[in-house]
């Protein structure tokens, strides 16, 4: 099937000369030691720590009159075994199709991440560094299954509608709104939402985002979050952070508030540090924290190397570094060390 679509994609790319199609990609993979595994040390071969594989192609046609015409169709894949990524689905980063213009911004459809995972990477200690899901466990509270996901990276919703507002003195907002389509359920039934405003000036940045889910969860009903993330901008260095809540409306009413703060520094032209604190705070259950430490050298624009090196605890659980592909410790700390390649084409 990858083939055939492969071959159809690229043969609309010649046969229209006003139509533009740009292939492109990111291939990630890592060491991974943990010094504690359910008591034993581990060391994996791990696909997409930094960040997540794909292949994926854009393309855009000018349709007149500052109007286009755009498609994304991005496809994920693990390095370590060369299958699918995001259970399966052959386009499950995105397959999205829409309309855009300088004076009233960009409408889509399809499947595409909500709107907080577009905007917040500029607010978080896993994107700003190459740490990934060395610095996603805690925010997104693996350890703790309760799937209180702040969505720093994102989440891949289905059915979305998708809007981008124009840029108007440094202001400018999006939302998602994602159908459930659930059959024999109501309409309403597991259908999201997700909102963002945001400004910029100069070198400062920041952002404020809402989601909703309805019945997220059969036992504790609808899913709501609030995040705030800022950033500065200096020549070598950037400052960033981020607070986010994310709970649910019935049953034990879980909750967490998560904060961190990080910063990365330009020491070479080829060599970039980054250290980052998280936070969080749990409704009825004891805290958890973790510090991160990075670095990374650039080969070149599109290939570098890196290093991460996290500690974390976790008072309520075994404490978890690496988010959905690591495991628990055997007690409330656990240290992390990820040796990496990437490039980006």
């Amino acid at each position: 099937m990858l083939p055939v679509a492969l071959a159809a994609l690229l043969s609309v790319g010649a046969a229209h000369a006003q139509s533009s199609v740009t292939v492109y990609g990111l291939i990630d993979a890592s060491l991974v030691w943990t010094n504690d595994v359910a008591g034993k040390r581990t060391l994996n071969e791990d696909s997409g720590v930094s960040q997540g594989n794909r292949l994926g192609f854009k393309g855009t046609e000018d349709l007149g009159g500052g109007l286009k015409a755009n498609f994304i169709l991005e496809h994920g894949f693990n390095t370590d075994a060369g299958t699918t990524a995001q259970g399966g689905v052959m386009w499950g980063r995105n397959a999205s199709v829409g309309l855009s213009s300088d004076r009233y911004g960009s409408l889509s459809f399809g499947r595409t991440f909500d709107v907080t995972g577009d905007v917040f990477p500029a607010y978080a200690v896993a994107t700003n560094t190459p740490a990934g899901l060395m610095a996603w466990s805690l925010p997104m509270n693996s350890a703790g299954g309760l799937g209180l996901t702040n969505r720093v990276s994102g989440m891949a919703v289905n059915n979305s509608v998708k809007y981008y507002s124009p840029k108007w003195a440094g202001f400018s907002f999006g939302g998602t709104y994602s159908l459930g389509e659930v059959s024999g359920k109501p309409t309403a039934y597991q259908s999201a939402y997700s909102l963002v405003a945001s400004y910029a000036v100069g070198a400062f940045s920041t952002s404020a985002a809402t989601y909703f889910k309805h019945d997220a969860s059969p036992t504790e009903g609808n899913l709501k979050e609030y995040a705030l993330g800022a950033a500065y901008q200096m020549e070598k260095m950037r400052l960033f952070g981020m607070l986010s809540q994310v709970g649910y409306s019935s049953g034990p009413k879980d909750r967490v508030t998560t904060g961190e703060i990080g910063l990365t520094y330009k020491v070479l032209p080829t060599v970039v540090l980054g250290a980052g604190l998280q936070a969080q705070k749990r409704r009825d259950l004891a805290s958890a924290d973790q510090i991160t430490l990075t670095a990374d050298y650039l080969f070149s624009k599109r290939t570098d190397a890196y290093v991460v090196l996290s500690n974390g605890r976790d008072r309520e659980y075994g404490a978890q570094i690496e988010g959905a592909l690591g495991g628990k410790s055997s007690s409330t700390a656990q240290t992390g060390l990820a040796v990496g390649l990437r490039h980006k084409f």
